[in-house]
């Protein structure tokens, strides 16, 4: 199993060149393969094993676009005079992730207003301006599938998670790290499972409500590990990278629609699984 930071400055990844950033999640995908690639002319027993990708959150923009990439290379490449080898592809496997925005994104006024855990009088101003919000929201977006350029889906982007605003407090930021959202909530519940509270005092559950992402970013910066580990001890884990998040965000990556990458993998074999949960 492979645990994966990427993009570029998320965890202990970083570029040789401080000036390579990346911004969005089609040229993240590339990065993936090229490390893939390292991985299995490196460990060359590994390379003819099936091969699955699990993602959740905002894996669901990651996920398709790396299984995309591979499964093009491996269809395109000609590989005995690349170098290259085939990724043995089987399967996609994305849990709560964003994939359509278009159906997704407008949804937070029927949770957060209309579900068995709405946090929200489904009459009050705030759902009532959040309504309001979500037909602006959807022409954006279908402005962003259409153009599909920074200049149509940032917009679409800011938009879209300012429907969140009512329900925690201020815009989502992409959560690139561990594919999910990095996020500040004033409803004193947790944004991930509306069923538990959420104590975001640093000595309590921290800022992403779940304590044990402190006790990670503790281990992972022990000088011992970084040692053990081979990590440049001048490299600071973090839970979450905000650079990265909003790199992503001005570029609009999050209203892309990465479910549309999904039917030609299923048609040529790769099997998919969707999960989801409907307390978060």
């Amino acid at each position: 199993m492979i645990f994966l930071d990427q993009p570029i400055d998320v965890g202990y990844s970083y570029a040789s060149n401080t000036t390579d950033g990346v911004n969005n999640t089609p040229v993240a995908a590339i990065d993936v393969y090229a490390f893939l690639q390292i991985f299995v002319n490196r460990f060359t027993k590994y390379g003819d094993l099936p091969f699955h990708i699990a993602a959740e959150s905002y894996g669901g923009a990651f996920a398709p676009h790396i299984a995309s990439v591979i499964h093009k290379k491996n269809k395109d490449v000609v590989f005995a005079a690349s170098g290259l080898k085939p990724i043995n592809l089987k399967s996609v496997i994305i849990g709560n992730g964003l994939t359509d925005p278009l159906v997704q994104m407008p949804s937070a006024v029927e949770f957060g207003c209309d579900s068995p855990f709405a946090v929200l009088d489904s009459k009050s101003p705030q759902c009532t301006a959040m309504r309001l919000g979500v037909p602006v929201c959807k022409q954006l977006i279908r402005s962003c599938y259409r153009f599909d350029s920074r200049v149509t889906c940032a917009p679409a982007t800011l938009s879209c998670w300012g429907l969140y605003t009512p329900l925690y407090g201020m815009l989502l930021i992409l959560y690139a790290h561990s594919m999910s959202l990095c996020s500040w909530a004033e409803t004193g519940l947790n944004i991930y499972d509306m069923r538990k509270t959420c104590d975001r005092r640093p000595d309590r559950d921290g800022l992403y409500c779940y304590k044990e992402l402190l006790w990670v970013e503790h281990w992972m910066n022990d000088p011992m590990v970084k040692h053990a580990l081979g990590v440049d001890p001048a490299r600071n884990y973090v839970s979450c990278n905000l650079d990265v998040n909003q790199a992503f965000m001005r570029q609009g990556d999050a209203m892309r629609n990465s479910a549309a990458l999904l039917p030609e993998l299923i048609n040529d074999g790769i099997r998919l699984l969707v999960y989801a949960g409907n307390n978060g």
